[in-house]
């Protein structure tokens, strides 16, 4: 099995050329979206969880396949060529800034840092927005309750970039936002808060466009954010980063063969300050996986194992009640939000959000994974 990926390194595109961006209105003013309370004590809009299996078997188990045997690395993310002429076409552009100084697209109506989203240096989990128009947005979070709310700046960026994990990439203390190209190329932007400070592109360059990145996490215990990938086939790999700069690379073992389940997350589940896996089946089964680096030490079911309801998606981790476990955010397809707050693997309560519903729906959930 090979240890590293084959890769040129590249020289970085150039920074991102900034634009000096409106700041929200005032706090007091209304802004859309217009968010739905939950009335009435009924749960109809938490993720519902269903029977766990009488069997005990583990047919919903995530399956693992064999390891590599020719010790090849046909199944790792190949990079490309470099960028030859320094151009920042595929760096994620910046929109102009809001010239009537409205706040239609702000987010509310008073407009281990490794893999958790601070955003204003509170030591609380935030969550971070992002409008299919690309417009970006935080809520500062004080435990489950939303206490304002604040764009980016820049406040937008090209659509044609996704954000795919949060992280300190400089060690600054800082969260910092990784973006994915569609075409695999891959940028920091290294935050102060939520201002870029600096634009990074990420060497080398992935053009296998099967591989996507689906956590970030710090996998080998350097107080580096690592960068974990998922292939269409099921196969994982780490890339050990110093900085914005890949150190290594690893194929996880073992492979997942059941395409059915999806990496919906990464966070400390057994307290052993090591990044694990969290897995969502589509049939809406919850599985972890307790990692040692890159090696599988053994997984579990969560308690509960299933949400009946296939309408409810985890959309991120973090710590919302600062008991150092990690939680579980949850987003419904029309809005809503709900949040597990865990001891491990089990269900300790679930609870809304005080802002739980955001009625527009083209604003998705972006925050660490």
């Amino acid at each position: 099995m090979p240890s590293a990926f084959r890769y040129s390194v590249i020289p970085a595109l150039s920074k991102v050329t900034l634009v000096t961006l409106l700041a929200c209105a005032t706090l007091a003013q209304a802004f859309s979206p217009v968010f739905a309370q939950n009335p009435g004590a009924d749960d109809s809009s938490q993720p519902r969880v269903g029977d766990d299996n009488p069997k005990g078997d583990d047919d919903n188990q995530p399956r693992v396949g064999d390891d590599n045997p020719k010790g090849d690395d046909d199944n790792q993310p190949r990079v490309g060529d470099d960028n030859p002429k320094g151009d920042d076409d595929n760096q994620p552009r910046v929109g102009d800034d809001n010239p009537k100084g409205d706040d239609d697209n702000c987010l509310t109506d008073d407009c281990d840092r490794q893999n958790r989203s601070d955003f204003n240096d509170d030591s609380k989990s935030d969550i971070l927005w992002r409008k299919d128009d690309g417009t970006l947005s935080v809520w500062f979070m004080n435990g489950t309750t939303l206490t304002s709310s604040s764009y980016l700046n820049p406040q937008k960026a090209d659509p044609k970039w996704q954000v795919v994990g949060t992280g300190d990439f400089n060690s600054d203390r800082q969260t910092d936002i990784l973006w994915q190209h569609k075409d695999g190329d891959l940028v920091t932007w290294l935050m102060n808060g939520t201002t870029l400070t600096r634009s990074i592109s990420l060497s080398p360059k992935v053009t296998d466009k099967k591989w996507q990145v689906v956590g970030t996490g710090d996998f080998n215990s350097d107080r580096q954010t690592d960068i974990l990938w998922q292939h269409q086939d099921g196969y994982l790999s780490v890339w050990y980063m110093n900085g914005t700069t890949l150190s290594n690379s690893k194929m996880l073992n073992p492979k997942l063969d059941d395409k059915k389940w999806r990496v919906a997350g990464t966070g400390d589940f057994n307290s052993d300050r090591k990044p694990d896996i969290l897995w969502q089946h589509q049939d809406g089964y919850l599985s972890v996986w307790f990692m040692d680096g890159t090696n599988l030490i053994s997984s579990s079911w969560l308690n509960p194992k299933q949400v009946a309801d296939k309408k409810w998606q985890v959309v991120g981790t973090g710590d919302f009640n600062s008991d150092r476990q990690t939680d579980i955010l949850w987003r419904k397809d029309d809005g809503y939000l709900s949040i597990w707050l865990m001891n491990g693997t089990n269900l300790v309560s679930s609870t809304s959000p005080s802002i739980d519903h955001v009625s527009d729906t083209t604003w998705k959930v972006v925050s660490s994974r």
